[in-house]
């Protein structure tokens, strides 16, 4: 009996060792699965911030035929699946795959955007009759609004047409009588479009390859194509076109009394009218006389109470102008030899000639009290006016009895600027800043990028209220440029005041490399190119910022510049001590560093897309034995409109 129990003992362990060790050989084996002779497919996201589960680990036979699987089983906001890598090929989603007597891994690939998004592409622009032609090519774009707009000019905000799409052409005309209707002469219409529906976003057209020395005549007006430097849109300006045989010269123009006086001599006209006018004030435009003629010469009075009448205390001009015969447009009266140095007193009013643009001008604001000997001294100067962090200051002098002096930075065009700041007077000398950064118009949108006039008021007691009086090029160093944000502010002057304007600064900096790759073991992230000025390259630092809440929360790590050529810059950065953002949170906190540029202790720019086209966003994510690091857009880790790259790290 023991003897046979032994045998069975024996027999049993000697079947479960064997099948223990059949077990382990499997395990062992070279990449082979639980069943002999099959590999291993499996598939990841590609980027650490893609959601959802990817696609089933499978077993096949090598040389097996397989169908790979399309990646509708996760995404990557901002992102679109352009097929699986195995390391080495590319293939695109549900492809046809053999089976290598290996195990593979496949992992995601994407691109930024979406390819199958609408998309237009600009082939001709032009005049056709009473028509603005503009052609090109659609892709994926079912309905198609072009636009001729500005967005000074509320009512130009309708002016569009729904462009006739025929296969993957279209063609969009828009009459140009609806232009002149505004009544505004060398003013940019941009030409803007909406895809699909009247509620999706207005793109601007750029030039690109479109030709633009278009001109054209229709109905007394001359139309042009050319590219709004404000915007960088394609535009279309007109202005009067006069009859080329009709010739109206002004040979003197004065004050004289109640009057404005204007004569001159004319050739091929049977009548004049003559006309001061300003399209910001619409009850000017009937502000005009008949001219009487004696032969050819001409003489016309217009009363000045009409211009008082319409209240305007701003300073704006009422331009010289003149229509002929049975024309409808108003055609510009041009300095010439006239004497424009002329100012007048009439009706508690100062009126003086100036010129607005080529064009001659009549201004006028509230005229002075003058203090009679051994009263208060109000006397006011300006000195100087300068940009210095990112502010505009003007500094001078004034008379002791100056209590109250504001200084405005104002435009008339709707909706209008009209920014203040109070002067700080101590012992005879006055200091007043503006934040460049808060300047804006009375609805809160961007200021005009032309004409933000440098305008003052002194006290407000009725003694000497001067109404926004210009300040006129003084000593102080007009033509000064400077950058700050987006924007590079000019302080410009003429004859008759002085002013700001600004335009948008495009391409200020350009990336050539942007990699993140592991050296030496350590996570590394490089990044360079050039910048548009020739910054000195000392001066020149990157900061990554990380905001996780309150200041004191913040973390900054400041990267020197290692180029040695001003205007070149080349970071390259350790990031293994960066602080790692939690795995759980991620989908919903904004986590990631931002990453700016900076000229010494000034931000030139985060970067984002605009740097380098889509060069920032093709970086992939890199893994070390502790933590994940991946590039993204900011706007792709939060709900934020940051499009900002940003850089993140995961603990394992």
């Amino acid at each position: 009996m023991k003897t046979t129990m032994k045998k069975h003992f024996l027999l049993f362990l000697t079947l479960f060792m064997t099948l223990l060790i059949a077990m382990s050989l499997v395990a062992c084996g070279d990449s082979k699965s639980d069943n002999t002779g099959k590999y291993k497919l499996s598939y990841t996201k590609g980027a650490y911030a893609a959601q959802g589960e990817v696609p089933e680990t499978k077993y096949y036979d090598a040389g097996e035929e397989i169908t790979l699987a399309p990646a509708n089983t996760f995404t990557f906001s901002g992102y679109t699946f352009s097929g699986w890598n195995d390391g080495t090929d590319n293939y695109d989603g549900g492809a046809t795959f053999v089976m290598p007597e290996h195990d593979v891994n496949l992992a995601a690939k994407w691109i930024i955007g979406d390819p199958d998004a609408g998309s237009i592409s600009s082939s001709e622009v032009g005049f056709d009759g009473e028509y603005f032609v503009f052609k090109g090519t659609v892709k994926n774009v079912k309905n198609l609004y072009v636009y001729l707009n500005n967005t000074n000019v509320s009512t130009s905000n309708d002016n569009y047409v729904k462009a006739e799409i025929t296969g993957n052409t279209f063609v969009a005309k828009l009459p140009l009588s609806t232009l002149i209707g505004y009544n505004r002469t060398n003013t940019p219409f941009n030409l803007r479009y909406k895809i699909d529906n009247l509620s999706s976003e207005l793109l601007g057209v750029a030039q690109g390859n479109l030709n633009l020395s278009a001109t054209h005549k229709f109905n007394e007006y001359a139309f042009r194509l050319a590219v709004n430097s404000g915007s960088g849109c394609v535009a279309v300006y007109y202005s009067p076109a006069p009859d080329t045989t009709v010739t109206v010269t002004a040979t003197q123009i004065s004050f004289d009394g109640e009057y404005f006086a204007v004569t001159g001599t004319a050739e091929n006209v049977t009548q004049l009218y003559i006309y001061l006018t300003n399209t910001n004030v619409s009850g000017s435009e009937n502000n005009f006389v008949k001219a009487e003629f004696s032969g050819k010469t001409f003489n016309a009075r217009l009363p000045l109470s009409a211009l008082i009448e319409y209240d305007v205390g701003s300073n704006i001009p009422f331009n010289l102008r003149y229509r002929a015969n049975d024309s409808k447009v108003n055609i510009n009266i041009t300095k010439g030899s006239l004497d424009i140095t002329q100012t007048h007193t009439y009706g508690g009013k100062v009126f003086r000639l100036g010129l607005n643009g080529e064009c001659v001008a009549v201004y006028y604001t509230a005229a002075p009290v003058e203090p009679e000997p051994g009263e208060p001294d109000y006397t006011f100067q300006v000195d100087s006016m300068h940009f210095t962090d990112g502010k505009f200051i003007i500094e001078g002098t004034c008379g002791a009895d100056v209590e109250k002096l504001v200084f405005h930075l104002h435009n008339t065009q709707a909706p209008v600027i009209n920014f203040t700041s109070a002067a700080v007077i101590n012992g005879g000398g006055y200091k007043v800043e503006f934040v460049l950064s808060e300047i804006k118009r009375e609805d809160g949108s961007a200021p005009p990028t032309t004409y933000i006039n440098v305008r003052y008021e002194l006290n407000d007691d009725g003694y000497n209220s001067l109404n926004l009086l210009p300040v006129t090029n003084g000593n102080y160093q007009v033509g000064q440029a400077y950058r700050y944000g987006d924007k590079t502010w000019t302080l410009k002057a003429d004859e008759n005041r002085t002013y700001l304007n600004w335009s948008e600064v495009t391409d200020k900096y350009r990336i050539s490399e942007v990699n993140l790759e592991l050296v030496e073991g350590k996570p590394t992230l490089t990044i360079s190119g050039n910048t548009v000025e020739a910054i000195e390259a000392g001066e020149l630092k990157l900061l990554l910022d990380k905001n996780l809440g309150a200041e004191e929360e913040k973390e900054k790590k400041y990267i020197e510049n290692t180029a040695t050529e001003a205007g070149k810059f080349r970071f390259t950065v350790d990031l293994s001590d960066l602080l790692a953002s939690p795995n759980e949170t991620a989908a919903n906190k904004q986590q990631a560093y931002f990453i700016r540029l900076y000229n010494g202790s000034t931000q030139l720019s985060n970067i984002n897309s605009s740097w380098a086209s889509d060069l920032l966003w093709e970086r992939g994510q890199i893994e070390t034995e502790t933590a994940v690091y991946f590039l993204m857009k900011n706007t792709e880790w939060s709900n934020t409109a940051w499009n900002t790259l940003g850089i993140c790290k995961f603990d394992k």
